[in-house]
């Protein structure tokens, strides 16, 4: 594939020179992914395909306990809607120890620099985002209003909808209102969507999560990681109940240390290298 090769070489490159170390984690494991809207494939043995490295990488964090990457493909049950959105495809995921994700965003722009045109970046909250896009602060609303919204939109039985699939249909909306030629960092989210995020400590119905879009094209989603393993277990029971629950990363997870982390889609990183070079 025209350009793969090359973008391999400037991430492997890139985190060479910061002392970042490279690893690989098992594709196959026993537990499906607990995220929100986030879907495992099953193997006919039980056991599920990856949809990301992120709990066999924390696992090893524990152990080796140094800033770690990983390029290596994941799997998603979800259909094939386009060239940038498939079942499977390269992922390059990684942690920084002691990073706040003020200093992770920088450098996941630092790192789209090697690769592709960039604009300067704008920071808009979740809640900001909703607001430029449907012209209301949705913050405080009730699931009725959030449920009137959503049924103008044209959301699909609406009426069995949970709040948090509601925020996500509208957020997912807002984003293909992005303009084109932009970088958008959204950050913020609602602890409904907070996935393995940290709270924020002055306001704990938020989490210390972003996306960062060129363009409408989501390109990585990062996160203060979350170390609370009795609040990650709540949010799965509350959120997402019908998941088995990952043992081994909950007994881990207090000795997890302060860290961020990143994942960001190659597939779609080698997009735009493609776009960058054909443009020269």
């Amino acid at each position: 594939m025209l350009g793969y090769a090359q973008v391999l070489k400037i991430v492997r490159e890139f985190f060479l020179a910061r002392t970042v170390l490279e690893v690989v984690t098992p594709s196959i494991g026993k537990y499906p992914c607990g995220d929100t809207n986030t879907h495992s494939l099953q193997l006919i043995n039980g056991q599920f395909l990856r949809t990301s490295p992120e709990h066999e990488m924390k696992k090893l964090i524990v152990s080796c306990g140094q800033d770690i990457y990983q390029l290596g493909v994941v799997f998603r049950d979800e259909p094939v809607l386009s060239d940038l959105h498939m079942q499977d495809f390269i992922m390059c995921e990684w942690y920084r120890l002691g990073y706040t994700t003020d200093r992770l965003i920088k450098e996941v722009v630092d790192l789209l620099k090697q690769v592709t045109f960039l604009w300067p970046p704008e920071e808009l909250s979740f809640y900001q985002l909703l607001q430029r896009s449907f012209g209301v602060w949705l913050e405080d609303a009730s699931p009725e209003t959030l449920m009137n919204l959503a049924r103008e939109l044209g959301l699909v039985d609406a009426k069995g909808a949970r709040p948090e699939q509601v925020l996500d249909f509208l957020y997912a909306s807002a984003t293909r209102q992005l303009p084109q030629e932009s970088i958008t960092v959204v950050r913020y989210f609602p602890e409904s969507l907070a996935n393995q995020s940290c709270v924020l400590p002055h306001a704990p119905h938020l989490c210390d999560r972003f996306e960062l879009f060129i363009g409408r094209v989501e390109i990585a989603n990062g996160a203060r990681e979350l170390r609370d393993a009795a609040l990650y277990t709540e949010r799965l029971k509350k959120y997402n109940p019908s998941v088995a629950i990952d043992a081994e990363l909950v007994a881990l997870m207090p000795r997890l240390p302060d860290m961020s982390g990143v994942a960001l889609g190659i597939s779609r990183l080698q997009y735009l290298y493609n776009i960058k070079n054909t443009t020269l």
